[in-house]
Order: C-alpha cells, then structure tokens, then sequence
C-alpha cells in the first residue's frame, strides 16, 4: 500500500484537494441565502434598485414615437394619459380622444400658422391661415381631420372637408405585415396505378414522422381529417384532390408541399379600431372606419418583385379606386402615384 502511494503521489493529493474543494462548496450553498432570480434594473440616472422574484412585464415607452407590433415607426401614441392608443403619424389628433399631437411648429415660408397646410390652400378651403387649429378640426364630421383630407386626400388630391362621404382611403392608416402559410403535414409521394379500375388505384403519403401509407378514393390520410375523394392522369402525371368533410377540394401534384386554403396572405393592424384581421390572399377585406362606414379592398397577394426578389403586394380600395403597395420589410401602406 504504502508503495503504491508513493507510485501515484501526485494523483492521491490531486484528489484529496479536490474533495476539500467540494466540502466547502457545499458548505457555501448550505448557508448563504441565493435568490435564484435576482435582477438589477436600471432607470436612467437613478440609483440601482435590486428587485428579487419575478420580473414585472414592461410597461409601454410613453413617448409620441411607438414602435409598434410591426416595428414601424411611422406610428404615434396618444399622449393623453387616459387614451394612450396607437395611431398613423398621418393623423394630427387622435381618432378616439381629438387629443391634438404635440409637435413643434415651424412656420415656413407659406405656412404662417404652422400647421401644414400652405396658406393658400386654406384660402381655398375657407379655413384662417393664422390660426393653427382649424387643421385639427373635423368640419363635416366624417372622423378625419381637415388636415387628413387635405394633406393626405386620394391619390394626391384633397378630398372634401365639408362633404361626410368624401374622406381619404383608410389604407393611409393600416400596417400589414405577410401571414406565412404553413403546408399540410403529408406529401403525395408515389402511386399504383396500373389497374384499369380507377377504385383499385392507390396513392401512397409520407408525413413528417416519414410514416408512410397507402390510400385509395375515399380513404383518410393519416388521422389528419383530410380525404382522397379523386385521382385525375393529366399529361402522364397524377393530380390528385383531397378534402375535409367541411372544406374545400385541393389539388395536390406529387411531391409538393399542400397548404390548405386561406392560410397564405397577411395580418392588417387597423389603426383606426387598434383591431387586427386576417386577409387571405387574392381576397376582399372589409375596413370599418371610426363612425363605421366600410370599405372594400381587394389584397392580390404577395409576390417577389424586382431584381432583389423583394416581397411585395398590392392592395386595391374600390372606394377610392388607389392602389398601395406594401413592401413587407415595411409593414407601411404607400400609395402608388
């Protein structure tokens, strides 16, 4: 014994440090009170605050810019306490509390109110070029500003501010962003059909667990609710259609991933309401306004434009007759001249 801890020296006091080391580890744990979640926030230049437990959730930055769910900063925040709702930056008072948005005014020349709108066209528009607040007013009570019609107008022209049925589109106030479509989880993967009876024919799907199973007209695939209501020969290739018991008939090409319908198009943040809404591609969407007149538009999907391949789509307003173009790294409505 004695010689075989002279042999290995070293490794015995390697392992007699390395059990001291644990010892006082355990002893360390054993009497030192560690809250496992303990955070240091910082605020500006106040003193730092330790805060044990679980982190509250942030509250909204309080500022008149707001990047919003879509992260765009084209977007403002009320800054009335009791509102604090979101808004296009195109408006110059809140739609919901008329609270007029805090900017500093810069009387350019033309401008000698400062609020936007040149002197001239509020002559022709019978509104006082020394006052600031006639801007902000809504004269035929259509919930869009004096400013809003004229600034913003349709298609560059202003629309009437003493007409209620003559309003801008309400594009001008919408964010959107693209709804990825997610495929079904099977493919068509190979088939049998030579028999001459069409019944007899069998098509076999491969899911995302590489199960695979054979089917024939009316049988289900996998337990996904969908079934093979037909087999149809189109130029030597098969193209099949399937359907649940509720839904649509799809077509499927063998190997190709299946979406089902209405699943590819975008969400729409409607800043008038705050509300958001699913549009399905190629598909009309209804806009309801603050006093809840609606309006039709047409979304025609989302398509790679340009040499940089950009995701981009068109929305139509068949009450204004404009076309905007949403560019989805944007998320911004800009209308097309």
């Amino acid at each position: 014994m004695k010689e075989f801890i002279k042999a290995n020296i070293e490794k015995v006091l390697l392992i007699l440090v390395m059990a001291a080391l644990v010892v006082v580890a355990v002893f360390v744990v054993a009497t030192v009170d560690v809250n496992p979640i303990e955070l240091i926030k910082l605020t500006g230049n106040q003193k730092v605050a330790e805060v044990s437990g679980e982190a509250e959730a942030p509250k909204p930055v309080k500022a008149l810019r707001l990047e919003t769910i879509f992260e765009n900063s084209q977007y403002l925040v009320c800054r009335n306490d009791d509102c604090e709702r979101v808004f296009h930056d195109d408006f110059r008072k809140c739609p919901w509390c008329k609270t007029q948005v805090k900017e500093n005014i810069t009387k350019g020349p033309g401008d000698s109110d400062g609020d936007g709108i040149p002197d001239e066209i509020e002559a022709e528009h019978n509104m006082d070029p020394n006052n600031p607040d006639d801007a902000l007013e809504d004269r035929d009570k259509d919930a869009f500003s004096n400013y809003d019609e004229i600034m913003v107008g349709i298609n560059g022209v202003p629309t009437l501010i003493d007409d209620p049925s003559s309003y801008p589109s309400m594009l001008n106030f919408m964010q959107a962003i693209p709804k990825k479509a997610k495929a079904l989880q099977f493919i068509y993967k190979s088939d049998q059909m030579a028999a001459a009876d069409k019944s007899l024919w069998e098509i076999q799907f491969v899911d995302a667990r590489r199960k695979t199973r054979w089917v024939r007209i009316g049988g289900e695939i996998f337990s996904s609710g969908y079934n093979l209501v037909d087999i149809e020969k189109s130029g030597g290739k098969a193209i099949l259609s399937i359907k649940k018991s509720d839904g649509e008939v799809l077509k499927v090409s063998k190997g190709k991933y299946i979406y089902p319908p209405n699943s590819s198009g975008m969400i729409i943040y409607n800043s008038l309401d705050g509300k958001q809404a699913f549009v399905a591609d190629d598909s009309k969407h209804d806009l309801i306004g603050l006093d809840g007149v609606k309006e039709v538009v047409d979304f025609r999907g989302w398509r790679r434009i340009g040499e940089e391949k950009v995701l981009k789509a068109i929305i139509f307003s068949r009450k204004t007759n404009e076309e905007f173009e949403i560019d989805s790294r944007k998320s911004i409505l800009t209308p097309i001249k």
